[in-house]
C-alpha cells in the first residue's frame, strides 16, 4: 500500500490501493501546476499508467521523477521497467545501469537487468544477471525461475538444477 502527503495524493493513493489505477491516471489529469510535480503524484501516476498499459507514458513519467530525486535506485528502476515494456532497451539499460550505481546489491535490479539481456535474447548475459539476483535474494522465486530458464537456454543444467531445488 502507499500513503502520500497531499489532498491529490492521498486520493491517488486510495484509488491506486483499491484497484483504480485509471481512477489514478483521471486524478492526475486534475492536478494543478504545483502538484504535476510532487513526487508522490509522479511515482502514482507512472504506476498507474503502467498498469493501464501505457509504458510510454509510464517512462516519461518515471524520466520527470528520476530526474528530480536521482539519488533514488527504485525510481531508475521504475523507468528501467517502463523502457523495457516500451520498446526501448537502450533507455532501459541506462536507467538500470544508474540504479546499480546507487544500489549494487539490489536483487530486483539485477533481476529487471536479467529480464532485458533475455528480452534481447542475450542468454549468457541474462543467466549471469538472473543467478546474481537469486544469489542476492535467494527467496526471489520469479528470478530464481528465470535464472534457470537462462541456465536452460545457456546448457548449464547444474545451476539449473540448483534454482528450482
Amino acid at each position: 500500500m502507499f500513503t502520500a502527503s497531499t489532498d491529490l495524493a492521498k486520493a491517488m493513493a486510495a484509488a491506486w490501493n483499491t484497484g483504480e489505477p485509471e481512477r489514478v491516471v483521471a486524478l492526475a489529469g486534475q492536478a494543478t501546476p504545483s502538484q504535476q510535480d510532487d513526487e508522490g503524484v509522479l511515482l502514482l501516476l507512472g504506476l498507474a499508467q503502467q498498469a493501464t498499459g501505457r509504458p510510454q507514458q509510464a517512462a516519461a513519467t518515471f524520466r520527470r521523477l528520476a530526474q528530480k530525486r536521482p539519488d533514488v535506485s527504485a525510481y531508475w528502476n521504475n523507468l528501467a521497467v517502463a523502457c523495457r515494456q516500451s520498446g526501448d532497451p537502450s533507455g532501459s539499460e541506462q536507467a538500470l545501469s544508474t540504479a546499480l550505481a546507487l544500489a549494487p546489491d539490489d536483487a530486483e535490479l539485477h533481476y529487471n537487468l536479467g529480464l532485458l539481456h533475455a528480452q534481447q535474447k542475450s542468454w549468457v548475459l541474462a543467466r549471469q544477471s538472473l543467478l546474481d539476483a537469486a544469489q542476492l535474494d535467494p527467496r526471489f522465486i520469479e528470478a530464481r525461475l528465470q535464472a534457470a530458464y537462462a541456465c536452460y537456454v545457456c546448457g548449464d543444467n547444474t545451476q539449473q538444477e540448483m534454482m528450482l531445488s
